[in-house]
């Protein structure tokens, strides 16, 4: 798939950079899962198992505020990380402007960059632009909010779905188009499995030299 097309990139990184949305968060109306939980979920998930191959992880938050951590190793770089991301829900009750702009320093020049995000937000692509444009190489990892619930023979709801639906496809063609890949993130899966490709290859979690 696409995520393979980065592994040479992963290879070559020894800084890996969690990018968590925080511009919005999704009820799944089915599930009553929160698409922010379930990112910061997914985030600390994948941290975790890239520290264990000792590389070293940072954390971007982005949404209300932007937070960052710079890239650290081992168990206390993990719990800066986990409590940075817990602390996303409350940044949501700031606003500001430049959110779309992450700091230079919270990006190491090399750096792989997770993006986790429900796309719900469409400043979260003016984030990935910005992250383009400095060089960066990031992957999306879209975070499932499930969809809007539509009684039966509500046609202004259906056209609401379907709208709905269409303004998600074209923000992942948008991406796909830009060379981003997007992966689709299953509740309860882990990431690091999903990912193996991408953490296939790594030496001491150092990239080869090349």
């Amino acid at each position: 798939g696409a995520v393979q097309l980065h592994r040479f990139a992963a290879e070559r990184a020894a800084d890996t950079v969690m990018l968590v949305d925080a511009f919005g968060d999704v009820v799944d109306p089915v599930t009553g899962l929160s698409s922010l939980d379930e990112t910061v979920r997914a985030a600390a998930g994948l941290a975790r198992a890239y520290l264990r191959t000792h590389d070293r992880v940072g954390v971007v938050s982005t949404g209300g505020t932007t937070r960052w951590l710079a890239p650290g190793t081992g168990d206390a770089a993990f719990y800066r990380i986990v409590e940075s991301v817990l602390d996303v829900r409350k940044d949501r009750a700031f606003g500001g402007d430049g959110l779309e702009r992450v700091p230079p320093p919270a990006l190491p020049e090399g750096a792989l960059v997770y993006v986790f995000t429900p796309l719900s937000d469409a400043r979260i692509l003016q984030v990935l632009r910005d992250l383009q444009a400095r060089g960066r190489r990031p992957v999306v990892v879209e975070i499932p909010s499930g969809d809007p619930v539509v009684e039966p023979g509500d046609e202004a709801g259906e056209l609401g779905l379907r709208l709905w639906r269409a303004e998600r496809d074209a923000m992942r063609f948008a991406l796909r188009d830009s060379g981003v890949p997007v992966l689709r993130h299953t509740e309860g899966e882990s990431l690091d499995l999903a990912l193996a490709p991408l953490l296939a290859g790594r030496v001491g979690g150092r990239g080869r030299a090349g």
